[in-house]
This record gives structure tokens, sequence and C-alpha cells, in this order.
């Protein structure tokens, strides 16, 4: 059992947290009861494992897949962890190369900064079947805290890294659509690929990249409301998108 929170496995582990320390490790970490699930239910497999003592569902996934796993004290779970009050277990995982994006309904997530929504927009595209390319200064996906708020379907979304979404569209003969607060047209199924492309709440998107899509959509709202939290925003316009 590791005890002491300077063994150089946790301080490693502990770098995971921060940008820096996963780009250059090319790892990043998936915690909880959640993560341990959404790896059961994947193609990944986690290059090691931390949990606590007793841990019995994550000592039978290792044995399983043939990882080891390591027992660790509360404590040094803790400042692995990239959570308050940690359950375990601590999965490292590699994070993909991204991919270019392909003919195949897409949520485009342009300068979204806040990890949390980034989860959740992923959990959406999950449940309804589309791609997410992540565009500009959105935050990583692969982040602990995006993964905990995608419940680990990042797993199993396609996640592309595209610089001119439009353009990309553009050439794999998809429409681009821009999702905007007011004057766009009410989403509505299309016959064909889209990409929606979606800015953030602070800022939204560009008007230059809403000059050149294809089109605009808009969510009708009333009661006084001006605006939506992107996450949810993005989760009307999936569905009604088709």
């Amino acid at each position: 059992m590791i005890t002491s929170t300077s063994n150089p496995r946790i301080k490693a582990i502990r770098k995971l947290k921060t940008a820096k320390g996963r780009h250059e490790s090319g790892l990043t970490m998936l915690e909880g009861p959640n993560g341990l699930e959404a790896l059961r239910t994947s193609q990944v497999r986690p290059v090691e494992i931390l949990m606590l003592e007793n841990d019995t569902a994550t000592a039978s996934y290792a044995d399983e897949i043939g990882v080891d796993a390591t027992v660790v004290s509360p404590g040094v779970l803790a400042a692995a962890s990239d959570t308050q009050h940690p359950l375990g277990p601590v999965c490292v995982i590699d994070v993909p190369e991204p991919r270019p994006m392909r003919s195949n309904r897409t949520v485009c997530l342009v300068d979204i900064a806040d990890p949390g929504n980034v989860g959740t927009i992923i959990r959406t595209a999950a449940a309804f079947g589309w791609d997410v390319a992540i565009c500009g200064a959105t935050a990583d996906p692969w982040s602990p805290k995006a993964l905990r708020a995608s419940a680990g379907t990042t797993l199993r979304v396609r996640i592309a890294r595209a610089s001119d979404p439009i353009g990309d569209a553009g050439s794999l003969g998809m429409a681009s659509v821009a999702l905007v607060v007011a004057g766009g047209d009410p989403p509505a199924a299309l016959d064909r690929p889209i990409a929606l492309l979606v800015g953030s709440e602070a800022h939204g998107l560009p008007q230059a990249m809403i000059e050149r899509a294809s089109g605009t959509v808009s969510i009708p709202m009333g009661g006084g409301v001006e605006s939506l939290n992107a996450a949810v925003a993005v989760g009307i316009s999936l569905y009604a998108l088709g």
C-alpha cells in the first residue's frame, strides 16, 4: 500500500490535473465509479489504477483486464484525485490523438472555456449520436473535470480537432449551421449531415464565422429569457436537428 503523497508515482499522477502535465505525459485520469463503469463498457484500457483497500469492484476489473491496481491510503487517493471527496478508483489512461472531422453530424465547440459545459455537451452528443469537434480556445475535453461532466461518455464519442470547422465541413459536403441567440431559423431536422457551430456563453460565435456559415438557428424563447446555458442550448438543438 502507498501511504505517502511524496511517492514518485503519486506525484506524476497529480500532475495530470494540469494541462501542462497532460500535454507532457500524454495521459489523463478518469475517476470514481462512473469512470470505472465507462472503462468497462469501452475499448480503452487504463495504464495504471489507484484504488482503496477492499475496493472489490476495481480489483475484479483490474484482474479481468490484466492491469495491476495499486492500493493506496485514503489520504493518497485524495491527493491524487481531482475531486474533494474521492470515492476511487483513479484510473490513468492515454489521451487519444485528435482526429479530423468526418461526414457525420458534428457539434463544433468554439472557445467554450468551461470544462463542465464541454463535458456535458459531449455527454449529450453521445446520447444523440453526434461527433464533437474542439475549436479555438475550447477547454480540454480530456481534463478530469470535463471527463467527470461527460460521465465517461468521452470514451465513446469521436472527438475531432478543427482549426477551420466551416472549411472542413464544406470539404466533406456538410452544411455549417451557427447557433445564435436570436435571428436564426428554429432548429429542425435536415436531410444531410451538418456541423453545428456553438460559441461561448460570454461572447458567442465570432461574427465572421456566423457570416461564413451556411445558415443560422436560434431557439425560440419567451418569458423574458434572453439566453440559455451553452450546454442546455446544445441539448435542445441536437434533439431538434435530429
